[in-house]
């Protein structure tokens, strides 16, 4: 069977690397997962690349299950306060405008605008929505999809936080949320950017399914505009977050330590090596020093996340 792009449903795409699914379950592991039932079907998962877009996918699509995110919520990291994409998107808010979250989770983004908009939020997990509504916010549990069948046209915003990252066929679920803003309303996207730190790392499981099912490049972000009929409004890179301060400084000792010491590997994605192993050991002990340096935000790259905004012809 033909891969396809989930963007354009063409085969204009490139072979980037394939991996194997045992190596994908060695470093979920390390995250406390014994098995992961969404990759026992495949011996392999390959990364592509779509000519058209610049968007990165994998295929086959091991999209993870819900008990999959139980594991990671767990954690108190993977539902964040505050993030900087949500302080962005409130400055588009008008007061009275009417806002969908797709996949708002607890409902922070909601929590964050309520005084001044109209709240809708979509989530499956069913903690969050207990927690959300006790919070007094209106999160139902319902798909993008369904949602937007009831609701064409209603919003002023639609928004999605770190979420199309992990959605498999990414194509209907942006038309569905497209559909659900009225003309001249916007659609707003935050993921994680692949022009960031975030894609340097080898070995970076969260960024691998079952996960991320894809990467965005702000071209690919660009070319959505084209593709769904919208009109690019802006695309916005956060600051790097000082709780990826570290992060950043273990990724440039590490890229150091592998120019001197001439270290070239074939891998962009998993390298199992005992080589990368001791780099990557060395670079965790040194860079809380190095991350005690970076205390001006001029020393810093972009952040891990982009949010692009469109507004609905």
């Amino acid at each position: 069977m033909a891969v396809l792009s989930p963007l354009t449903q063409k085969d204009n795409i490139e072979l980037i690397e394939e991996i194997k699914t045992s190596d994908l379950l060695r470093l979920y592991k390390k995250l406390g997962f014994a098995e992961l039932i969404e990759l026992k079907p495949y011996q392999s998962i390959s990364l592509y690349r779509c000519k058209d877009t610049d968007l990165r996918f994998f295929y086959p699509q091991a999209t993870g299950e819900a008990e999959f995110y139980e594991v990671l919520q767990k954690n108190d990291w993977y539902y964040l306060e505050g993030k900087s994409e949500y302080i962005y998107t409130e400055s588009l808010i008008k007061e009275g405008d009417r806002v969908l979250d797709v996949g708002c989770g607890r409902g922070q983004f909601g929590s964050q605008i309520s005084g001044k908009a109209v709240f809708t939020g979509l989530e499956f997990n069913d903690e969050a929505i207990k927690k959300a509504n006790l919070a007094g916010l209106n999160v139902i549990k319902q798909s993008i999809e369904e949602h937007s069948i009831e609701n064409e046209g209603k919003y002023d915003l639609v928004t999605s936080f770190q979420v199309l990252e992990h959605i498999g066929n990414s194509r209907d679920f942006i038309k569905a949320s497209l559909a659900a803003v009225k003309p001249g309303g916007m659609l707003v996207i935050s993921v994680p950017s692949y022009d960031s730190l975030v894609s340097v790392q080898l070995n970076n499981t969260l960024n691998l399914p079952p996960h991320h099912m894809s990467w965005w490049s702000d071209t690919a972000l660009e070319n959505l505009a084209g593709l769904f009929n919208m009109e690019l409004i802006s695309i916005h890179h956060e600051d790097l977050d000082s709780a990826h301060k570290q992060w950043y400084s273990f990724l440039l000792i590490a890229e150091a330590l592998k120019k001197m010491l001439g270290f070239k590997s074939s891998k962009k994605v998993i390298d199992t090596s005992f080589f990368l192993k001791a780099i990557h050991g060395v670079a965790k002990v040194l860079s809380p020093l190095l991350a005690k340096g970076l205390s001006d935000k001029r020393m810093t790259p972009y952040g891990h996340s982009v949010t692009a905004v469109y507004r609905k012809k």
